[in-house]
């Protein structure tokens, strides 16, 4: 039986949960500081990866297509919630840690966490998948359905506004 289990190839649901739920959470985390939404949203894109007939062998990107499936649920559930303003939080200052911890000093962790707070949600997005997500640009416009130059010019743009920002803090 264990032999069995072990040759199984993993679900999708079980590859989002084994492989990368920190990522998912963090993204989640990064676009609300509202727990419920980020715990809704996490168990309802688990439950639509079960319900998919789509086997992983046969998806070009796995990454890509669960964060597309996690995006696809947060909007919806955004959507039901009146498509409230999202307001920042001390959950989304998690978001450097989770990345890289030793890296940085716990006051570089602040500033990099303070700056990247300050920008567009649109911005904040591309920055959170490509650095902390490991996503190239073309995943991520694949999974957000946004066309790649878009995703560059966010992704540039947000790390100039970042620079600026952390100039002023220095």
């Amino acid at each position: 039986m264990k032999i069995l289990s072990a040759l199984k190839k993993p679900s999708l649901a079980e590859y989002a949960i084994n492989e990368m739920s920190p990522s998912i959470i963090g993204y989640l985390k990064n676009l609300t500081n509202n727990h419920t939404i980020v715990e809704d949203v996490f168990q309802n894109s688990l439950k639509k990866l079960c319900q998919t007939k789509t086997k992983m062998k046969e998806i070009k990107n796995v990454r890509a297509f669960i964060f597309t499936v996690v995006r696809n649920e947060f909007k919806r559930e955004i959507s039901h919630a009146q498509k409230q303003k999202l307001e920042k939080s001390t959950c989304e200052k998690e978001v450097l840690q989770i990345a890289n911890p030793q890296k940085v000093s716990k006051l570089e962790a602040m500033c990099l966490e303070e700056a990247l707070m300050q920008l567009s949600l649109e911005q904040r997005e591309v920055i959170y998948l490509k650095i902390y997500g490991g996503m190239t640009f073309n995943e991520i416009a694949e999974s957000t359905n946004i066309p790649m130059n878009t995703i560059a010019s966010r992704y540039r743009y947000g790390l100039q506004k970042m620079q600026e920002l952390l100039k002023e803090q220095v």
